[in-house]
């Protein structure tokens, strides 16, 4: 036999506050427990509950999310000359401009080597997308002031690829150190 409590959506929302209080009560009331409160099916009826979901939510939390927001931001922005710089090398060699690409080289990359990679990406298609992170990485002994690692998938219209490069600062430009595609 169903009761009107079975069938109220209403009657419903309250079951399952009780049912959610219920396992709550021994609990201490941290944030998601507190967001737990909201309960969609209950919406518009319960604004005062559904604010108090909210209140759980203090300063500490909306400050750890704002330190991953910027965290994420710096990343996806760092070493932004870097990246432009292994972006354009790729097109220059994707398009053929052997040239172009070997103006942004040092001379450790090789005419071998960017010749190879020349003939190679004529199989390969034209980019349709490329995503290329940067970033500097710390001065050590190997590692001299401004060198940049830099990371990416591309996708051509025949392969995906992944790119990876080394790039260090020369006056107020990068140079290709070395790279390499797999």
């Amino acid at each position: 036999m169903r009761t009107r409590r079975d069938v109220d959506p209403h009657a419903r929302g309250a079951r399952i506050r009780e049912e959610q209080r219920d396992v709550r009560s021994d609990r201490t009331h941290s944030a998601a427990s507190v967001a737990r409160r909201y309960d969609p099916a209950d919406a518009g009826h319960n604004a005062g509950q559904r604010e108090s979901a909210y209140q759980g939510f203090g300063l500490a939390d909306i400050a750890g999310r704002d330190r991953w927001g910027a965290a994420i931001w710096l990343f996806s922005h760092s070493g932004g000359a870097a990246r432009s710089t292994a972006e354009q090398f790729v097109r220059d060699l994707n398009t053929g401009n052997g040239a172009a690409a070997r103006a942004l080289c040092l001379d450790s990359v090789t005419q071998v080597e960017l010749d190879r990679d020349l003939k190679e990406m004529k199989d390969w298609g034209p980019i349709g997308s490329m995503t290329v992170v940067a970033r500097e990485l710390p001065p050590g002994p190997a590692t001299p002031a401004g060198t940049s690692s830099v990371a990416g998938d591309i996708d051509f219209a025949n392969v995906r690829k992944s790119f990876t490069a080394t790039l260090v600062k020369q006056g107020e430009s990068y140079k290709v150190q070395d790279y390499a595609f797999r």
